[in-house]
């Protein structure tokens, strides 16, 4: 999903990414 732009901050999206994948929640715990 942002493996564009997950090279910054890969460690903090990766973990949310991968039990939500993608969903909008994943977004909205990051913010």
């Amino acid at each position: 999903e942002f493996t564009d732009g997950s090279n910054e901050a890969g460690g903090v999206y990766q973990v949310l990414e991968v039990p939500y994948e993608g969903d909008e929640i994943s977004l909205i715990i990051v913010l």
